[in-house]
């Protein structure tokens, strides 16, 4: 890894400069320099890393946002499909029971007239019943009058 146009050295290259120090031409100070480097170097990879990891998290989020929406919408015209279907079949039941409770009054209404018409034959039956005309063979009781000859 290079930090700055130099090469970064790894553990053992460090070992190395701390022995040989002074043979290499680089003091303590050179080796702490080194080392606060490759600390920094260090911690510039682990931001990469940890952005790398919170931009995955993030994409993955929108991802599950995105489909939690689709589900949310699919539910919502489900619904709405659903409401509109009961609200066509109260509309049909509210038609239906309006033309079948007009056809029983109409029933009703046909069935009272037959009732009222099978009440007056009744009170016509009875009354025609009140006085039997009799045949000329009949005349002995002379309850009825005798219309014919």
């Amino acid at each position: 890894a290079e930090y700055m146009g130099r090469e970064i050295p790894n553990d053992a290259e460090l070992r190395a400069m701390s022995f040989n120090g002074g043979a290499m031409g680089l003091g303590a100070e050179a080796i702490r320099t080194e080392t606060l480097e490759e600390r920094l170097a260090a911690q510039d990879k682990m931001i990469g890393y940890l952005v790398g990891q919170v931009t995955g998290v993030e994409k993955q989020l929108a991802n599950e946002l995105r489909r939690t929406k689709l589900l949310v919408d699919n539910e919502r015209d489900i619904r709405t499909r659903i409401e509109n279907s009961l609200r066509m079949n109260e509309e049909h039941f509210s038609l239906v029971n309006n033309e079948l409770t007009t056809k029983l009054e109409n029933l009703e209404s046909r069935l009272a007239r037959e009732e009222r018409a099978k009440q007056e034959l009744k009170e016509k039956l009875s009354a025609a019943e009140a006085c039997l005309l009799y045949t000329s063979d009949a005349a002995d009781d002379l309850l009825c009058v005798d219309l014919g000859g």
